[in-house]
């Protein structure tokens, strides 16, 4: 597994596909933290939408990275599509993990140089652990709806774009939704639960370990049907 990560990864850079999610958010961060005296937990939970379209963006566009060829050669010689289609998730998971770390490192920092003014309150060591848990769940579950929309999964590459945009403004506004049609609510439960996930810390200035048990569950559950019913997709659609 180790040696497919590495593969993948040189793959990846290799193709510059990183720089434009990795400069957004960087810049989103920048201009969030560039002020004094704001609201931890706020703060932390609309990076945590930020990241979760982000992260999408990252999922569906490391498809376009792909070889088939090499793709085809590399199965053969593991004699395991699977085998090589986890180790591309795998991988997506570290990229998720360290947008994450990046997310709540940033704020951190600016806090430092700013003399410990970012935040109207002191930081826990909690509230950072938290924050990275919470952003790589969510960064996770954009992760897998990304994936999701493979070229052999989806082959009409404009029809792709507009699945995986509806998903992603439908995971993050359904609440919305519901409210105005409270029908949709049986229908809309199949897309990402980031709305769900948002909600959940609504009103809150702290994390509390009993409050992000749901969220984190949720999204949990959701990312591994998702990464399930992709490798399934892509074990039946041949290359």
């Amino acid at each position: 597994m180790g040696e497919l990560i590495k593969y993948q990864s040189r793959k990846y850079f290799k193709s510059n596909k990183i720089i434009m999610p990795l400069l957004f958010w960087l810049v989103f961060l920048r201009i969030s933290y560039s002020e004094a005296n704001l609201s931890y937990v706020p703060n932390i939970v609309m990076s945590m939408g930020v990241l979760f379209f982000v992260m999408t963006w990252i999922g569906y566009s490391y498809q376009d990275v792909e070889e088939p060829v090499s793709e085809q050669l590399l199965v053969l010689k593991l004699q395991s599509a699977d085998f090589y289609n986890l180790s591309k998730v795998v991988f997506l998971l570290i990229i998720s993990l360290s947008f994450s770390v990046i997310g709540i490192a940033f704020p951190m920092i600016q806090n430092v140089l700013n003399h410990f003014r970012v935040f109207n309150r002191a930081i826990t060591f909690l509230d950072i652990i938290a924050g990275v848990v919470l952003h790589f769940i969510v960064a996770a579950v954009g992760i897998g709806l990304g994936s999701l929309f493979h070229p052999r999964i989806v082959k009409d590459k404009k029809m792709s774009v507009l699945m995986v945009v509806t998903a992603a403004l439908l995971g993050y506004t359904k609440g919305a939704v519901i409210l105005k049609i409270l029908a949709l609510q049986f229908l809309l439960w199949i897309f990402p639960p980031v709305y769900d996930i948002l909600a959940s810390f609504n009103g809150m200035e702290y994390f509390g370990i009993r409050h992000m048990v749901l969220p984190v569950l949720y999204g949990c559950v959701y990312c591994l049907a998702v990464v399930m019913l992709q490798l399934l997709c892509l074990k039946k659609v041949k290359f």
